[in-house]
């Protein structure tokens, strides 16, 4: 794993420089190790290390958990700012308060689980529990405010307490299910009291589903678009999304909801058929997968259509899963990917296929 620190001015090192640290895997402790070794501290020196997010606020990365978010939502490689604070002791690593950042971690949700089924337009309260995991207390006038994500009716903003290191609190906001059906994910964080708002701490987020009105099985968030091919049981002029089943004797071509719909003796006349997904594999082109895709895209150059199934497989983990969460994850599904690019075998591999298709669905309810 390649990170870009670019190692600030301090006492030992008046002129400001950058340097590349290659790790052997995402560890916080190693990487705390190399980055103290590059600015030749003592080994137990306090550290300000700190990123730029995809919202241009500056995170500071604490512990493991705060690195793997930090990966999560960042291309390789990451890009670092790393700094002695000006009121520590190259040997003590005590700092004055006064100096501190405000930190947040979340513990838990209190009430809509993720993937929690929300009629349309009904009305919600969403509660988190969190803690100051920080070295001081939060900010009097502290919210929690709407950062990213789907932005629903309701709370944009309510206030938190101004709460001491290592206290926990319960945090709420009121919110409407939109009118459309579909899958909503919501990014939220605490910030300090206007006007000089900062934002600090740990993302948290919603995640729900609102499901269509009709009781179909609703529009398809599947990337591939089958062009100028319509099923035949929809009828108009929108193409196929997603899966599409071509009839091998002449049939005309079907979406996936109608395919399921056929007795089964008819189902075996159809071949299924899944496009290409170029959002999905630049994603994980820029995730901790990476290496293991282009193994898989290597292994299967000549067998386009396999290449696709994976990705439609691997294609919900990065609209159904919030981004925190996404490292685990990836995690989940790696050693599946590194099996099947070595895997010769064809029953092997099609065995593997199907317990992928498996995990990620599991993972993704």
């Amino acid at each position: 794993m390649q990170v870009h620190a670019e190692l600030l001015a301090s006492t030992l090192h008046p002129e400001p420089r950058h340097e590349s640290v290659t790790l052997s895997q995402a560890d916080w402790i190693e990487l705390s190790d190399e980055l103290r070794a590059l600015l030749d501290l003592e080994p137990n020196t306090v550290l300000r290390v700190t990123y730029l997010d995809d919202e241009q606020d500056t995170v500071t990365i604490n512990c493991q958990q705060d690195l793997n978010e930090a990966l999560s939502s960042n291309p390789e490689p990451l890009r670092l700012q790393v700094s002695v604070p000006p009121t520590v002791s190259h040997h003590s690593g005590i700092g004055r308060a006064g100096d501190q950042v405000p930190q947040a971690r979340f513990v838990a949700h209190l009430s809509v689980p993720d993937g929690t089924h929300c009629a349309a337009g009904s009305e919600f309260v969403k509660s988190w529990r969190v803690r100051n995991t920080g070295p001081c207390g939060w900010p009097a006038g502290a919210r929690l405010i709407h950062v990213g994500g789907s932005r629903l009716d309701g709370d944009c903003q309510v206030p938190v307490p101004a709460l001491l290191p290592n206290q926990e609190t319960d945090i709420s906001v009121t919110l409407t299910a939109p009118e459309e059906s579909g899958h909503y994910v919501s990014y939220w964080r605490l910030a300090s009291a206007l006007p000089r708002e900062r934002r600090y701490g740990q993302r948290i987020w919603l995640q729900i589903q609102v499901p269509p009105q009709d009781g179909s099985a609703g529009t398809s968030t599947c990337e591939s678009e089958h062009t100028q091919v319509v099923c035949r049981q929809c009828g108009g002029e929108r193409c196929i999304v997603g899966v599409r089943w071509r009839g091998r004797l002449g049939q005309d071509n079907l979406c996936e909801s109608h395919y399921g719909q056929l007795e089964t003796d008819l189902q075996t006349k159809y071949d299924r058929v899944v496009g290409s997904h170029p959002r999905t594999l630049a994603h994980l082109c820029k995730s901790p997968l990476r290496t293991s895709v282009e193994r898989l895209v290597q292994r299967f150059d000549e067998d386009q259509g396999m290449v696709d199934e994976l990705l439609h497989i691997l294609e919900p983990i990065f609209f159904q899963i919030p981004r925190p969460l996404m490292d685990a994850a990836l995690a989940v599904v790696r050693p599946f990917l590194d099996a099947m690019a070595i895997v010769d075998d064809r029953p092997k591999l099609s065995q593997l296929r199907h317990k992928l298709h498996a995990m990620v669905g599991s993972i993704c309810t």
